[in-house]
């Protein structure tokens, strides 16, 4: 009890430092420790920490008694950031060919890390007074039980890890069988090697294609929704017909992949009319499906219509925007054209002139040498 009560400041820090991690993973979607500790490193509490850790090997070697909270933190953070720093090299590199997978993992393992080392390798008196070693020996002793408990907690999530992997991969394996899941669906949250050399000959990095790959996840799911909720009523076909809206949509989605860096220039298309489409649709079709319907009821659907189809022509004047460039190059090889036939056009005609000139000079020769003759 006593030794709980002791380390019960080093278990607050642990879940505020917890914590800490958690705001910047979801806040940066960072996939190892350089991204995730990328702004934390630059916070006071790093600079306090390092400051803390100084005085300790300072004043320890000195021969001055120390606070234990201080010695209890810095003896421990060597190892958090060796052992963890250690995992970030290895996960991180297989986080880049099992994203998902290793990156859970890796935070698994440094989590529960970072639980023991704060919670159960930090030292109190007792230890420093049965073993009388000398501080720095103790530092590297709770390193090196850190790295262990590391490892052990490294191997049991691995192969708890890999079971969970195997029980998922069959149980999508038999689901997919049994018709479940379509092809499309299975692979909207992969990247073929292709795609990621893609993305990365556009110029974005490893957690520039992650958010990519999340937007352009939502916009297949809700061009897919639309492409199904269209065709239920016979309004929403001839508004569809009209505009062309789910070929533009994918016309739109295709272009936008094959353009990653232009994602921005695609802003109202995915954030604003994609969504709001969506949304009014659902609401039409499940309006009109009401047996009962009154005066106010077929208003709303009119005016819901009138919506949908200004948004359907919002859709086809970003798409056009976002292709203003080629269409503007087109104009311009228009114009290009169009000048050179009128040149060819004006030369063509110019040259029949001189032509003709030379026909009716000629012919006007022959006519002067015959009368000529007649005279004589």
């Amino acid at each position: 009890m006593i030794f709980l009560i002791n380390q019960l400041p080093l278990l607050i820090i642990a879940c505020l430092f917890l914590n800490r991690i958690y705001i910047q993973w979801t806040q940066s979607g960072a996939i190892d420790f350089k991204g995730l500790f990328r702004h934390f490193f630059l916070k006071p509490s790093l600079i306090i920490l390092a400051l803390s850790f100084i005085s300790t090997i300072f004043f320890s070697f000195i021969g001055f008694w120390v606070f234990p909270l201080i010695r209890y933190l810095t003896a421990n953070i060597i190892g958090l950031f060796l052992a963890t720093g250690g995992l970030t090299f290895v996960f991180g590199l297989f986080a880049q060919k099992k994203q998902t997978m290793f990156t859970l993992l890796n935070y698994g393992i440094s989590i529960l890390m970072m639980t023991f080392m704060m919670s159960f390798i930090a030292q109190d008196h007792y230890y420093y007074d049965f073993y009388e070693e000398p501080y720095f020996i103790l530092i590297i002793s709770s390193t090196l039980i850190a790295l262990a408990i590391g490892l052990i907690c490294a191997l049991c999530l691995f192969v708890g890890s890999k079971i969970v992997y195997l029980l998922a991969k069959k149980r999508r394996h038999t689901a997919n069988k049994s018709g479940l899941f379509s092809k499309h669906q299975q692979k909207i949250h992969k990247t073929s090697k292709d795609m990621k050399e893609h993305y990365l000959a556009q110029g974005l990095d490893n957690q520039e294609i992650e958010y990519f790959r999340e937007q352009m996840a939502q916009a297949k799911s809700q061009i897919q929704s639309i492409t199904q909720e269209f065709p239920q009523t016979a309004k929403l076909r001839a508004i569809e017909t009209r505009h062309n809206t789910i070929r533009v949509s994918q016309s739109f989605f295709k272009d936008i992949v094959n353009q990653p860096k232009r994602l921005s220039d695609a802003s109202q298309f995915l954030y604003k009319f994609l969504p709001s489409l969506q949304d009014l649709i659902a609401k039409y079709n499940e309006i009109n499906q009401h047996i009962a319907k009154n005066k106010q009821t077929y208003q709303i659907l009119d005016k819901t219509a009138l919506t949908i189809d200004q948004v359907c022509q919002q859709i086809t004047d970003e798409y056009i925007l976002f292709h203003q460039d080629t269409f503007n190059e087109l104009n311009d090889e228009i114009k290009l054209a169009h000048r050179n036939i009128e040149r060819r056009q004006h030369q063509e005609n110019l040259d029949q002139s001189v032509d003709d000139l030379l026909d009716q000079l000629i012919q006007d020769e022959q006519e002067t040498d015959s009368g000529g003759e007649m005279n004589e």
